[in-house]
Parts: C-alpha cells; structure tokens; sequence
C-alpha cells in the first residue's frame, strides 16, 4: 500500500539517531522496524528488539505507530506507549535509540474540511487561544473554553470525542471533563466517586492519563498528564497492589469505550474488556500468568484466604485455600478474606496458581528449552542458573536471583546437589524429569484435568553497583520465566488438549534446542571417548524429529503461514562438548567478555560467539545438514552455541549400573553463554564495541546476497561460503581454510529498506 495518497511525497521521514545516524523515506505500508535485517527500517542497536515496532496506515490516511511486545517498548517524554497516532513530528525512543517521525505530504491534511487545516494541524502555542477538538480524526478549533461548553452542551460536541487544551500533553475524552457538560464532577469509573478537594477524576483502565485540577466558577479546567499515572505495556508488568493502593489517575485509550453509569466492580469491567474480540491485542494491558499463559488485567487477580476454614478451590480440589475476589483491602494493599485475615498471596483467575507479587511487577521473558530425552536438559539448566547467579554480578553488575524460593525449590535441590554437595566424592545423579509428578501443577480447566509445568522464576535487576543503576534499573528489571519439560513431551503424538505442557513455546523470547552428538550415530562414529555415554548399544536418536515437532506445534497455534519465518531467536545448545570439542578446530575462550572500563563494567565479546557459532554450524553442516536446514528454515537468527554443564564426562557406577558425576570433578563450559547473549540481545548487557575486538589480518571479499543468505568468495576458493544474514557485520574465521574475513555491516545498500546517510 503506498503511504502517498496523492503519489508525490512519502507519508512519513522516519529519523533514527544511532551510532550510524539515517533518514528513512517511507513509502510502503506496513513498515515494520527493528534489529533485524528483513525489517523495512533497520535499527542496528541491541536494545532495540528484532521486530519492535509497525507503522501503519489507517483509514483516513492515518499513521499510527504499534509496539510489537518490544523487550524495551517505545517511550515518549519517558512514558511508555503501547500505540500511538503519529500526527506532527513526534520525538520517540526505542531502547536506547532516538527516532523522529514526521508526517510528510497531504497523509493526515486531506480529510480536513475546507477552511479547518491551518488551525486543525498545528496544536495551540499560545495558551489563551483555546481548546482543539477530534472526531474521526478530524480536528476542529481552536476555540475558548466557553465557546467549548456550548458546542458540548449543544451536542455539537460528543462524550466520545477527544479534547485537547492549553498546556495539554495528551488528548483526552470530552465526557471525562469537569464543566464541559455542564454536568458536576464525574463519578469514577469504578463507581468510586471523585471528591473536589481531591480533584482528580477516575478514569476506566487503558485510557489516556486525565489530571483536573481544582479551578474557579467559569475557568477553563487546565488538563495536565500525571507523572504518576505511568502505562504499563502489554509485556510490561502492572502494578500488583490493589486497586484500593493505587493512584486516582489511570490511562484511557481512544478506542476504549468508558461505562455508562455505575460499575458493579472493576474486576468484572476488566474481564469484558479483556474478552472484547474487538479490542486489539497490542492495547491490551495486564500479565501473562508464567502457568497457563492467560493473560489478564491486574484487576483481575485472585487472592489466596489464609484462615484455615477457607478451603475448597474448584479448580486446585478440595484441599486448595479458597481464591476470592477481594473486595476489602488492609491499609498496606493486602486483601482480607471472609474471616478477616489479611492475605498477600495472589493468583491467576485462570488457571488459580500462585504468582509471586515480583513476578507481577516486572515485566516477564519467557525461554523455553527443548530437547530429547536423557539429553542434558535438566543438567544444562540447573548449571546454567548456577553460573549466572555468579557471573552476572562479578561481571556485568547484575542481579539474578529467585523470585520465589517455593517455584524454584526443584531447582535450588538440584544446584545443591551438584555444586555444594558435602561429599565431593560421591557418584551423583539428577533425577530425570518425568512425564507427571512434582515437576507439574494438576488442575481442573473447562471440566478437564490438565497438566501444567511448574515455570522457574528469576528476578534479573541491576546491582546497585552497576554504573548507571538509576538508569537501568526500570528498563532492565525483569522476571525471567524458565521451562524444563521431559524430552516426551517434545515427541510426535504427545501434544494433547489435557496435557498442553509445552505451549510456553508460543510465548517464549528465545528457544534453546539443546542437542547431544553422543545421541547422533554420525557423530558416535567420529568420537573416540571413554565416556560411558558412548558405550555400544548406547540409545541414539534423530533429534531433528524433535525440532521439527516443537516448529509444528509452534506454527499450529500461532498460526504461522508456510514460507514465513519466526522472529524468536533459536539458540541451537550443542551439549556435552568436553566430549567432541577437539572436533571444532579452534580454541574456545574461557570467558567470551572482557572489561571496559569506559562502561565500568565486563562487555560480551558478541563477535567471539558468533565465530564460534558460525564454526560449529560449518561442523553440524557436514555430521548432520538436516538439523541447520531445519532449525534455519523456523527462525531468521539461528546460533549455534557449544557448551558442557558438567565439564566433565560422567562415571559408571558398578554397584548400580547408573552413571553419576562427582561434584568435584564438575567445571561447566559456556554454560552460561547463551543466556548471556540472550540478555546482550536485549540490551541488559552491554557487547564489546568492535573498535576493542581483537586484532586480526582479513581478506578482502565478494559478496551476493540471495534471500536470507549471503554468499561470500573468499580470494583463491573457488566455492563461495553460505553465511545467514543474520552473522552480518561479525567478523568471522573461515572453518576451512583458516583466514579471517569481516562481514558487510547489515547498513549497506543491499539491504530492502530504503534509506539515505546523514
């Protein structure tokens, strides 16, 4: 669709302020931008997500700029917008980065009546011109605040209609303003009423933030935007105190619809809300329950009565305490149940488990991790959560602890028995994780038992010794939402209506695909170990079989068409690496991040794991191409991470015929790697500027770019190196001939954007 309505200017200047400064001239619809290399306006920046947001062209030539559950979200004069009408040229913020957007052309002037435009497109400078009104929009002013009343008395001037006055920073619904009427001060609502020494009305959730303040008889009201009235994101958490604890001054949007008259409760107005198959999903606010991924307003939380007669939940059994419906709230925000104790605990009105009240305050970053069975998992997650309790603090000034000791007790048993073990000596096992048991809540849904992962939650915060704490401390704060399934769950036939165990994968950021050579026959044939794990008759398994099922099951439910591909990240763990390293052909780094002491704390060297990941995938390529082809044919940024949870080939014990490891042998390797580059992915973490990578001798290159792949002639190889886009700007070793070369920066011409340097 051309943004041009009359075909001879572009319908929007997008200006992005970077480290590479750019112009975009936009002429198609929808443009969608981000980090990633297949969007329109490429933003080369790690806080800025692979798809962060879409312009669109709405009817009446309307642009209109969507977050697209961004990590970072889009900010204006440092609020948080989930959508916004791009009228004027508006300064935004995406992550870290500035971008402008200016309307260019006839795209929002045409649908002005005649004589309207000279006063409708600029808003009022001067504070006693007066007042603007919108319908349809269309704008119409400026006129006095007397001069307003009439024409809303009249009925010249509707409920619904947007109103915008002096000093204003947001439009606002005429019904919700004190005088314009003529009526009295409004009832909120949430059937609370607004008191004038108050002066400040109540608005439904989702609206535009509306302060009044109190004024004289005849005085225009002066309209002002809380600074406490921030807009939780859709991906962002909402507040979990009460609605008894929470400020007066809420946000409403344009498309929301406010209630007529009394309300019998916010919590029900929520759920209608939130059921509207009108309202679009990137207004809708609230959190996703992280144990059946309901999402739901905050309002809508359940708490937990704690006296001992109150039990009985017809959703966890008999034996359950009772979820109610709080109506009655202590002065610290807790609610009290029916025999009047005060009760902290909340959860989802779903699915009826707790969540923890962090949980609800940050927002989350779900990370699912797949793999077959008896192929680490377990392993690989509990060391991981072990090295990141360290690493993250020593290095990058980051905090990451449980957010509940209750959802993460499994996991604290495990890292306990294997890294603070008090008889280092002794043969140790994880348990496997099974296919039901304490791994998985039971509950009653829609009349069927089901069964649920029990997610470990962690809470990622800055330390107050990071550089820039007051900073980052709001955009970097989050709970991340992990899920270990049996490797079962994953195979053919075992997604079902009552165990929908692995649909966390729809909501996950990133997915790991963790895969064992040892499992691979191809592989087996290529190691020479004395690892019980190679032992003859040995189960092996096509572990493709599990990838392609997990990118089923994904495309059913998310209803992904064929031929399109997924904007998670899949971070392709290839496990047990003490075993097949010397296979790679290169020296893996200790520790891939080194100090800056600009930023006064460790950077990832992003360009050492990226060599790493290209080297591994050149070696899957030729043991097993069905795996890169499958895992490249789901998502655009696929990387290929080698890592051992253990450090250290297990034992067989000859007593019992298991294999076990003991603790002191223990010493992981890249464990912790990817969730490393997961964070720096997101901008949690800051990467190693390439003026500071190391120094290497290249080669000059020839490139051609064919679809998602770059095909790269190295000097005297007469075959051309298949790169994924996604390896763009990295410097790179090539795995067969040894020589150094670095990758075009993904800015170039080439590109599909259309752009112009500044």
């Amino acid at each position: 669709m051309s943004n041009s309505p009359n075909g001879e200017a572009p319908a929007c200047e997008i200006r992005v302020q970077s480290s590479s400064p750019a112009i975009h001239q936009v002429v198609d619809f929808p443009c969608r931008i981000g980090r990633s290399a297949e969007c329109d306006v490429v933003i080369d920046e790690p806080s800025v997500s692979g798809l962060h947001a879409v312009l669109v062209l709405l009817p009446g030539d309307r642009l209109q700029i969507e977050d697209q559950w961004s990590t970072n979200g889009i900010h204006v004069d440092r609020k948080r917008v989930k959508q916004l009408a791009i009228e004027r040229p508006t300064d935004l913020v995406f992550g870290r980065i500035s971008v402008s957007m200016t309307p260019a052309g006839g795209a929002y002037q045409e649908e002005l009546p005649p004589g309207i435009a000279d006063t409708a497109i600029d808003r009022v400078e001067d504070e006693d011109e007066g007042h603007l009104y919108r319908r349809d929009g269309v704008e119409y002013g400026p006129y006095p605040w007397e001069q307003l009343r009439g024409l809303a008395q009249d009925g010249t001037i509707k409920g619904a209609d947007l109103v915008w006055g002096p000093g204003a920073t947001a439009w606002m619904r005429a019904e919700f303003i004190p005088g314009l009427f003529g009526g009295e001060p409004m009832v909120a609502s949430g059937g609370e009423e607004t008191t004038e020494k108050e002066g400040v009305v109540a608005q439904e959730e989702g609206s535009e933030n509306v302060a009044t303040v109190d004024r004289d008889e005849g005085e225009a009201p002066e309209i002002v935007v809380s600074p406490k009235a921030e807009t939780p994101g859709a991906d962002e958490p909402v507040s979990g105190e009460s609605s008894a604890k929470r400020g007066r001054v809420q946000e409403i949007s344009e498309a929301s619809t406010p209630a007529k008259g009394g309300s019998s409760g916010r919590s029900r107005k929520a759920k209608a809300k939130a059921a509207d198959p009108e309202r679009p999903a990137s207004s809708r606010r609230g959190i996703v329950c992280p144990h059946c991924w309901h999402r739901f307003a905050v309002e809508e939380f359940l708490f937990i009565a704690r006296h001992q007669s109150l039990v009985g939940d017809p959703v966890l059994g008999a034996d359950a305490q009772q979820r109610f419906l709080p109506s009655r709230f202590t002065p610290e925000g807790h609610a009290v149940d029916s025999a009047g104790m005060s009760c902290p605990d909340m959860a989802c009105p779903r699915c009826h488990l707790r969540i923890p009240q962090t949980a609800s305050e940050m927002p989350p970053l779900f990370l699912s991790i797949v793999g077959a069975t008896a192929s680490g998992k377990s392993y690989f997650l509990t060391s991981m959560s072990w090295e990141l309790r360290n690493t993250l603090n020593r290095n990058f000034a980051i905090s990451f602890t449980d957010t509940d000791a209750i959802n993460n007790q499994i996991l604290n048993d495990f890292e306990e028995t294997v890294f603070l073990n008090s008889d280092s000596d002794r043969l140790i096992a994880l348990e496997k994780t099974e296919l039901q048991g304490e791994l998985y809540n039971q509950v009653l849904l829609d009349g069927m038992l089901i069964n649920l992962p029990k997610p470990f939650m962690f809470s990622v915060t800055p330390s107050e010794h990071h550089p820039e704490y007051e900073a980052v401390r709001e955009r970097t704060s989050r709970t991340l939402v992990l899920y270990d399934n049996a490797g079962e769950h994953f195979e053919p036939g075992m997604d079902s209506v009552d165990n929908p165990t692995t649909q966390h994968l729809l909501h996950s950021d990133t997915i790991f695909f963790l895969f064992d050579p040892t499992k691979d026959v191809r592989f087996r044939r290529l190691l020479t170990s004395d690892d019980p794990q190679m032992a003859r008759g040995a189960r092996v398994q096509r572990q493709e079989i599990i990838l392609t099922e997990m990118i089923n099951r994904i495309k059913k439910y998310s209803g992904m068409r064929a031929g399109v591909k997924s904007r998670k990240t899949l971070m392709v763990v290839v496990a047990k690496c003490d075993v097949w390293l010397d296979m790679l052909a290169l020296e893996l780094p200790r520790e891939p991040w080194r100090w800056d002491s600009k930023l006064h704390t460790c950077a990832l060297d992003v360009d050492a794991i990226k060599n790493v990941s290209f080297a591994l995938r050149s070696l899957l390529e030729r043991v097993c191409p069905e795996l890169v082809s499958t895992a490249e044919s789901f998502a655009g940024d696929v990387y290929y991470v080698p890592n051992s949870a253990l450090g250290h080939h297990p034992e067989l014990n000859e007593e019992t015929g298991m294999i076990g490891i003991r603790p002191r042998d223990v010493d992981p390797i890249w464990v912790d790697v990817p969730m490393l580059y997961f964070f720096c992915e997101r901008g949690f973490i800051p990467a190693l500027s390439r003026g500071r990578r190391e120094e290497r001798e290249t080669v000059p290159i020839e490139y051609k770019v064919s679809g998602d792949v770059m095909f790269v002639s190295l000097p005297g190889q007469e075959k051309p190196l298949q790169v994924p886009l996604s390896y763009l700007g990295a410097r790179l070793q090539c795995p067969y001939t040894g020589v150094w070369f670095d990758m075009p920066n993904p800015r170039k011409s080439w590109l599909r954007h259309r752009e112009k340097q500044v």
